[in-house]
């Protein structure tokens, strides 16, 4: 239901001497209509470079959280994209996190189908 992309990556420095390794994932969806791209969710900042990675969005959030940056002062303070940016200060944290995002993008998807079975009527007979 969602293909993730992670791109490679090499470390760099940043403007400050930091040396990163910038991680960037990218997600879309397989079957339209089902669950949607946007599936990471950002902590808003005070410009759109300060905003942070939080989490693979949960089954309720797909509803609550805006999707995309809001344009507008807005009272959420949280929203949704399909592109994961994160500057890993070592390789084995790159690593690390791209294991986490496999295993709670996989979560996320049985839960929606968890959720969705459950929007079904079934009758039975015993």
């Amino acid at each position: 239901m969602i293909k993730l992309h992670k791109f490679s990556t090499t470390p760099e420095d940043t403007p400050d001497g930091q040396h990163v390794w910038p991680f960037k994932v990218v997600s879309e969806t397989t079957n339209a209509g089902v669950l949607q791209s946007e599936i990471f969710v950002y902590r808003l900042g005070a410009t759109p470079a300060d905003d942070l990675f939080v989490a693979v969005v949960s089954v309720p959030q797909l509803s609550e959280l805006p999707i995309g940056r809001p344009q507008e002062p807005t009272e959420l303070l949280f929203y949704l994209t399909d592109t994961l940016q994160f500057d890993c200060r070592y390789a084995e944290e790159a690593t690390d996190l791209w294991d986490r995002v496999i295993s709670d993008v996989t979560d996320l998807v049985n839960n929606k189908i968890a959720s969705d079975s459950l929007l079904q009527e079934i009758i039975i007979e015993v």
